[in-house]
């Protein structure tokens, strides 16, 4: 890791920059990498940037995804290709049979596939860790593919968690991660992982000391412009999100979210080891290292760790004072 240099990529200049000669994990240097996939020559020791910001090196290493997975399946289909031949081409038959064979057709169910618009709880409600799988297409009407008869979005994607539903199956998978806290976009400058690529993005901002947006305020800056509302609002003592159920009100409207569930008593985050639900994302958390025994929270002045943080401050408290 270098202290600070030109991006090859972007141009920035900016903190933690990576040399694009490193191998990573998968025994690919970040030079071939770009080679690969933009075409053009990258040799050590020309006289271009030899480093990559953390946000650049993310969409290399994407670019770099795609393209061997691209690359895995066009060979597939390349060594398919003779086998498929002839599957597709017409038979005759004789015209007597058609009827026969339309009847035949409208019993065969062999190409149903069930739809993802069963009521929650019913026997089709998606399992924890199961993807749901979205009704074929084709088989649907024109007015059902997505929109109404008025042509706006219907929400066909429902969560089996909470009440929310979206227009797509993709974004439904999306929010299932909140609830199952999976998280498959991890950094690769540090343990942190996220539930999707945005914010991902928007982490390695603090890796590559990027915060261009400035408080008029003060002399902070902060990586994401949200941050920077909220800093503003703390600033002018504003707490927009109020409870209904309540006197009290928030600066983040996730802190109002989150302090609702006090109310209605809704626990939407399950444990995918045990069936144990929780309130916050915080305690599914925590419950999560019972299974896994991980203790991440280390004493800085002995060999005791801890599973929670509480845990160790009043080891701290007690032990070391």
């Amino acid at each position: 890791m270098m202290e600070s240099s030109l991006c090859r990529v972007c141009l920035a200049y900016s903190k933690n920059m990576v040399n694009i000669f490193e191998e990573l994990e998968l025994g690919v240097s970040i030079g071939s990498m770009i080679a690969e996939c933009t075409g053009y020559t990258v040799e050590k020791g020309d006289l271009f940037p030899q480093t990559i910001c953390a946000i650049c090196l993310q969409e290399v290493q994407n670019a770099f995804d795609i393209k061997k997975t691209y690359e895995r399946s066009s060979q597939l289909y390349s060594e398919m290709e003779e086998d498929l031949q002839g599957m597709f081409l017409p038979e005759e038959k004789d015209l007597s049979d058609k009827e026969n064979e339309l009847e035949d057709d409208a019993d065969n169910d062999s190409d149903y596939f069930p739809s993802d618009e069963d009521p929650e709880g019913g026997e089709n409600t998606v399992p924890v860790n199961v993807t749901p799988v979205p009704a074929d297409k084709k088989a649907l009407p024109a007015s059902d593919k997505g929109t109404n008869q008025n042509g706006t979005k219907e929400n066909r994607h429902k969560c089996p968690y909470c009440p929310k539903s979206f227009p797509k199956a993709c974004g439904l998978q999306r929010h299932r991660r909140i609830h199952t806290d999976e998280r498959p976009y991890k950094c690769y400058l540090c343990p942190k992982s996220f539930h999707c690529s945005s914010n991902l993005n928007q982490h390695l901002r603090t890796h590559a000391g990027v915060q261009p947006f400035k408080c008029d305020h003060c002399s902070k800056f902060f990586t994401q412009n949200a941050n920077l509302q909220t800093h503003l609002r703390r600033v002018r003592g504003e707490k927009p999100f109020k409870c209904t159920q309540c006197p009290k009100s928030f600066f983040q409207k996730h802190k109002l979210q989150s302090h609702l569930r006090i109310h209605t008593g809704e626990q939407p985050f399950q444990c995918t080891t045990c069936s144990k639900c929780f309130s916050q994302p915080t305690s599914l958390k925590r419950h999560q290292l019972t299974h896994t025994g991980e203790r991440p929270h280390k004493c800085s002045r002995c060999s005791s760790s801890f599973n929670q943080l509480c845990s160790l401050k009043r080891h701290l408290n007690t032990v070391h004072t």
